[in-house]
């Protein structure tokens, strides 16, 4: 099901199945070749190569999960902006290899 984010829609399409909670899958759709799918891949790719710094984001997203529960639109945006810092920062390390 599309969650309907208003303008970001345009920019950044959010899904998820099933439409009700709990869901389990979420997706984001991205254009092939943009910089959001770069940055998403330098992302996950560096997560693949560090042990570390991937147990690290576990953590975090663990503690973010308990903080704010996901059962509303708000609260998932909530969790996922609180993400921003430390995947601002992995990238920022990224960039430096």
């Amino acid at each position: 099901m599309h969650v309907p984010l208003g303008g970001f829609d345009r920019v950044y399409p959010f899904f998820c199945k099933p439409s009700a909670w709990p869901s389990t899958h979420h997706v984001h759709v991205c254009e092939v070749g943009s910089a959001q799918e770069a940055s998403h891949l330098a992302f996950r790719n560096y997560l693949r190569e560090d042990s570390q710094v991937a147990a690290e984001y576990v953590a975090l997203k663990r503690r973010l999960a308990e903080l704010h529960h996901g059962t509303t639109l708000e609260s998932r945006e909530r969790y996922s902006l609180a993400k921003s810092e430390f995947v601002a920062s992995v990238l920022a390390r990224g960039s430096g290899r």
